[in-house]
């Protein structure tokens, strides 16, 4: 079992490219915060990605090839310079304040000053963002995959090839591959993070690294409603109970049966925005053969009862 597949289908991912940039020297550009992860690819020349406030994330120096990613939508800056003065995003492309992702543009954007020039990506990966989600609390604010020898990796050149041919083009379905090529894409950036973590912090993404504590997470993620124990996890990765309870710990940062249940109330809160079921079945499906039980943890680790949620979500999704 593919634990990050797993963890990535609750993720409900979509996106797409919403422009390419011809800049040059001097140029700066504002993005605002955003309820979608954002992602910028510098396929020539040099910028900066700076933070509008400076202790969320130090600058970073971008060159050709390299790939930023902010998981979590932070305001940011891209300039050529550290010090120019950007053009805040709205009066560059059409961008509703209510909701700030700019909409996908077949031409590119072109502006600055004449100087040196730079070429970007930039698009956006839009999730479930509920804070519950165990990815979220784990990725780092600004997520840099290194270019090699000034072009970006091979797997990162063929599929923005696409991605843009695709949003360009305009062709009947062209919206939905590229939402599938952004979704590949987006997978690609986390298994390379994840292969070249060099000191990781105790999460899910360190417990990937090692084969057998990824073994027991892909049995947490593919069956969540079974009566797992730490005892039947151990046997069926082949460890004594003692020493997976340890390993895992250390790696994931909490005890197997608190990650089942985190992951367990992630999975609820999915079936309650976008399902029919019924709470009493909702709490089976995510292994709680009484629906009081499953109220009375999913209140504790979401803060509101199944219901509530259900309304607020339901409400939220209608507006």
């Amino acid at each position: 079992m593919d634990a990050l597949a797993d963890l990535l289908n609750t993720v409900h991912l979509s996106g797409s490219v919403y422009f390419r940039s011809l800049l040059s020297a001097p140029w700066g550009m504002e993005i605002p915060a955003s309820q979608t992860a954002q992602f910028h690819v510098v396929r020539r020349g040099r910028c900066w990605l700076l933070p509008t406030d400076a202790s969320t994330f130090p600058a970073q120096h971008l060159e050709a090839g390299d790939i930023a990613v902010l998981p979590r939508g932070d305001a940011h800056i891209l300039a050529d310079e550290r010090d120019t003065p950007p053009v805040p995003l709205q009066e560059l492309v059409p961008c509703d304040l209510e909701d700030p992702t700019p909409q996908p543009a077949a031409e590119p954007l072109i502006m600055g000053g004449g100087g040196a020039q730079t070429t970007l990506v930039c698009g956006y990966f839009k999730y479930d963002s509920g804070a519950a989600h165990p990815m979220l609390s784990v990725l780092p604010t600004v997520l840099c995959l290194r270019g090699e020898g000034g072009r970006a990796r091979s797997w990162l050149e063929s599929s923005l090839d696409l991605i843009t041919e695709e949003a360009a083009a305009g062709r009947p379905g062209g919206e939905t591959l590229v939402n599938r090529l952004t979704e590949a894409l987006f997978i690609q950036v986390i298994q390379t993070y994840i292969e070249e973590m060099d000191h990781p912090d105790p999460s899910w993404l360190s417990g990937l690294r090692d084969p057998q504590i990824a073994g027991a997470l892909g049995l947490i993620h593919g069956e969540p409603g079974s009566a797992w124990t730490v005892g039947a996890l151990a046997e069926r990765i082949g460890m004594s109970r003692s020493a997976f309870s340890a390993r895992f710990a250390a790696l994931v940062g909490e005890p197997p049966l608190q990650y089942l249940t985190r992951w367990r109330m992630q999975l609820a809160a999915n079936h309650l925005q976008g399902d029919r079921l019924s709470l009493a079945e909702i709490a089976e499906t995510v292994g709680y053969g009484a629906e009081a039980s499953f109220s009375k943890v999913f209140k504790r680790y979401l803060g509101v009862a199944p219901g509530s949620y259900r309304r607020e979500t339901t409400s939220m999704a209608v507006r």
